[in-house]
């Protein structure tokens, strides 16, 4: 009866490593556009990927992006840590990151997943679906906070750090692509100065059309 329970374990652990999933050999081809750099990905055992980069274009979006190799097509789960210098002369008050992927997959955020600067938190507000405009799968993620990413590269709250998973399956080569949205701190008096344009605008319309009435003699 022993024998036939140990043959039995000595089965089943043959089998798990028949079909566990695949490491992520490589991420290759990357590539970034005119307003954004960034350094060699970095891949680990994890698996994870760190990328590097700078954001020079405060009014974005900007992309980076390359191919994922896997050993097989039973694929494991890959942790993408962003650390993003702002390089783009404004302070950032908002983040929004569009995933794109050759093949359907999963998103994940950890309970904090923003690690730098202090107070900002992340939401998925797009779950991932097939977006025909780009003919590729995608999701959305939007990062808040907290401290404003500064300008200032000297300033310790000039790095955006964020983590996120994605799981994928199917092949063996993905297409990976990020597309990033800074969103720039309103700046000071800005909603004063619409306000008094706006009553300014109310002002000359009644004076053009007094039959306004109520509405009029309320802004005038």
């Amino acid at each position: 009866m022993k024998k036939i329970v140990y043959i039995t374990v000595l089965a089943a652990m043959a089998l798990s490593g028949s079909v566990s999933r695949a490491s992520i050999t490589s991420v290759t081809n990357w590539t970034y556009s005119a307003g954004l750099y960034c350094y060699t990905p970095v891949l680990d055992s994890s698996p994870k990927l760190t990328l590097d980069a700078w954001l020079y274009n405060g009014s974005g979006p900007e992309q980076m992006g390359g191919t994922i190799l896997t050993s097989s097509a039973i694929d494991p789960t890959l942790t993408i840590n962003d650390q993003i210098n702002n390089s783009s002369g404004v302070a950032w008050s908002g983040f929004v990151l569009d995933v794109f992927m050759s093949t359907t997959f999963s998103i994940a955020l950890s309970a904090s997943p923003v690690a730098n600067p202090s107070g900002w938190t992340g939401d998925i507000t797009i779950a991932p679906h097939f977006d025909a405009g780009s003919g590729q799968f995608m999701s959305q993620i939007v990062f808040s906070g907290g401290t404003p990413v500064s300008p200032n590269a000297s300033d310790p709250s000039n790095l955006l750090n964020f983590t996120y998973q994605v799981s994928f399956s199917g092949s063996t080569s993905y297409s990976f692509t990020e597309q990033a949205t800074a969103v720039p701190v309103p700046e000071p008096g800005a909603w004063g100065l619409w306000t008094i344009g706006s009553l300014l605008l109310g002002f000359r319309a009644c004076k053009r059309r007094p039959a306004f009435g109520s509405v009029c003699d309320r802004v005038c």
